[in-house]
């Protein structure tokens, strides 16, 4: 590998994340009924297919309290497994799911999902079937259980992709 044009590509991702996290995309939203609100940003590739797959919280951190006066920061990982957006007109009724390929889901005070389940639309879950993997959770003070689940171009689950945390947004931190 080229070190110059890695230095090059360092950079330029540097430079862009900031504008990035400004600009955010629209596939990470809750429903406008529901009280938390949530902003997507960049979408980042994943490129490791060999092994057991995982799936993990970068941010937050399980276990930590968070101050209400910001936005939670959250990123999510995965090993082994690929994560792309869904195919644009993919349609579940006629076409067939990409196999070992899927896309994160966050669930909001939502345990995990027995594998083979659809992950519905709303009801605590935030869909990122853009591929994303960034997003800020806007949320009062209180404690939540965080679960990150992958699914596939269907949204169901897959067998052991799933990880569960939790916080605690509190005041005066």
């Amino acid at each position: 590998m080229n070190h110059r044009n890695t230095q090059w590509k360092v950079l330029a991702w540097l430079l862009l994340l900031p504008v990035s996290l400004l600009v955010g995309c629209g596939e990470g939203e809750m429903p406008a009924e529901s009280p938390m609100e949530a902003s997507v940003s960049e979408a980042a590739p994943q490129v490791s297919t060999a092994g057991t797959p995982r799936v993990f919280f970068v941010t937050p951190e399980d276990g930590r309290q968070y101050s209400s006066d910001f936005d939670v920061a959250m990123e999510f990982g995965s090993e082994n497994y690929e994560i792309s957006a869904i195919p644009e007109g993919f349609d579940a009724e006629t076409d067939e799911p990409r196999a070992d390929v899927g896309h994160y889901h966050v669930g909001v005070d939502t345990s995990c999902l027995p594998a083979g389940e659809v992950i519905p639309q709303g009801e605590g879950w935030v869909h990122f079937g853009d591929g994303s993997n960034i997003f800020s959770l806007q949320v009062e003070s209180g404690f939540y259980e965080l679960s990150l689940q992958i699914g596939n171009d269907e949204h169901r689950t897959q067998d052991g992709l799933c990880e569960t945390i939790n916080i605690e947004v509190a005041d005066g931190i």
